[in-house]
């Protein structure tokens, strides 16, 4: 009688035990498995933050490049223009380089004063 009924509630109070200790076993499981997936989620999120920051100095890499690319074409059409001008003025400089003779028939003797009040030399053509 007195024996079986005790048996009983060893048999019942290793069950609760039992019980309780899955329950825990479960619920730190379910911690465990929380924390996991915030701690992967915070990696998540570092990798992005790390990757935006990689494509901005990227993109500023690519803009600098470009402003010295841009800088270099300009410097180069600067040159080319200039030297298109040298050129230009020394077609015209030898061109004038022949003065006529003074007195020559037809030719006419040309001044210039400039705004400031100098004149320049003056000059048969």
């Amino acid at each position: 009688g007195d024996g079986h009924v005790g048996g009983a509630d060893a048999d019942l109070g290793a069950a609760i035990r039992a019980s309780l200790g899955e329950q825990k076993k479960e619920e730190f499981r379910t911690l465990r498995e929380e924390q996991d997936a915030a701690y992967e989620e915070s990696l998540a999120i570092d990798r992005m933050k790390a990757q935006s920051r990689r494509e901005a100095e990227e993109a500023e890499r690519q803009q600098r490049k470009e402003a010295r690319r841009k800088s270099r074409e300009e410097e180069r059409q600067r040159q080319e223009r200039h030297e298109e001008l040298r050129r230009e003025v020394e077609g015209y400089r030898l061109r004038l380089l022949s003065e006529p003779e003074e007195g020559a028939e037809g030719a006419a003797q040309v001044a210039v004063r400039l705004p400031c009040g100098a004149r320049l030399p003056a000059r048969r053509f």
